[in-house]
Parts: structure tokens; sequence; C-alpha cells
């Protein structure tokens, strides 16, 4: 895995759209119309905040942005000083989806902030595998990359995603119904405890 390059955000962002563009979540967020452009420019804004942290797996067969203890994020406030992105976001996006995502990520970071210690866990911002080259073990060795043995915290809005993770020794530790979407906050511990 090799840490993607800034002129990479856009691709990067491209391909975690490809990835999540059947999460029903994302059709309660953005409605059906334009929702693909409107999870992409989303993405655009994460992927620039974690870009010191995202990963990719080849030629992008897999994608992850895994904050360690030691990590910093960018401050979102820093990619909409660019007015280019800016406008291109909200025409994209709109400012009542936009308003809408911010409510639910705040409720999220309310949950995260129960579960999640940025002193000693990693935290899944986002991580996924190109469906052609799933079932090869690809997730579960980012994990271990990039996480070790460390505890690990995540959110999924997927029940097949649950079932994966619980496999890959995470718990749920909260579900939240969110005006149609199932926010599942779960938890590896440490693989010594």
């Amino acid at each position: 895995m090799e840490k993607i390059k800034k002129n990479e955000i856009k691709k990067a962002s491209k391909v975690f759209t490809e990835i999540f563009k059947d999460y029903e979540a994302y059709g309660v967020l953005f409605g059906r119309k334009n929702r693909l452009n409107r999870m992409y420019y989303l993405f655009r804004a994460e992927v620039y905040c974690a870009q010191n942290f995202t990963y990719k797996d080849g030629d992008f067969c897999a994608l992850c942005s895994i904050k360690t203890p030691s990590d910093k994020e960018i401050e979102l406030k820093s990619a909409f000083k660019n007015p280019f992105f800016d406008i291109a976001f909200f025409l994209n996006v709109g400012f009542k989806q936009a308003k809408i995502a911010k409510e639910y990520v705040d409720m999220a970071d309310k949950v995260a902030s129960k579960y999640y210690n940025p002193q000693t866990d990693c935290y899944i911002k986002n991580i996924g595998v190109r469906k052609e080259f799933r079932g090869q073990g690809k997730l579960k060795g980012m994990l271990k990359e990039f996480c070790g043995d460390m505890p690990i915290y995540l959110e999924t809005q997927d029940e097949n995603d649950v079932a994966i993770y619980k496999k890959l020794g995470f718990e749920v530790c909260e579900i939240v119904k969110w005006k149609g979407i199932t926010h599942v906050a779960m938890r590896r511990p440490a693989l010594n405890d």
C-alpha cells in the first residue's frame, strides 16, 4: 500500500464513489437525483481532509483512509478556501444536502466520542475494495498493515459490512436510527487484550 499523492485525490474520490454507490445511506443523504455526483464531491472533501492517511493498493484496487493516533487530519474549512472547489461542491451537492450531511456527521461524531479514543485507537474514516478484487483478503490486509494490534473504531450503514467486520473481530457498540439511516458504530479491541 502506498499513500496517495495530492494529485490523486480526485481519483481516490471516484473510486470511493464506485465502491459505495449502492449504499442506501447515500440515497437518504442525497436523494436519487445526481446522487453519484453528490457522493463524489462528498468524498472529495473527505479525502482532502484525510490525504495524510489515505492509501491505495496497486491501481486503486483497494483504498483506505485509516487515521492512527499519530495522524493529523486537515481541517475541512481549508478545502473550501479554494473557490473552484467551493463553488463546484455546492453546485453539485446543494445547500440542503450539505446541511443534512453535516447533521449526520455531527450525530456520528457524538456517537464516536463515546467509543473512539484518539490517543490509542485507529479510526477507519473510509475503507473499501473494488468489487472485482473482493474476497482476496485485501480488507484484512489493510487493517493489519495500518493498525496491527491496536484497537480500531469504525462506522458503517450497511448490514453486510457489519457481518464482515464481526468476522474480523469487531463488536457493535451502538446502533442509531437517524432519518432512515441505520448508523452502526463498531470497535475492535486491541488484539493483545
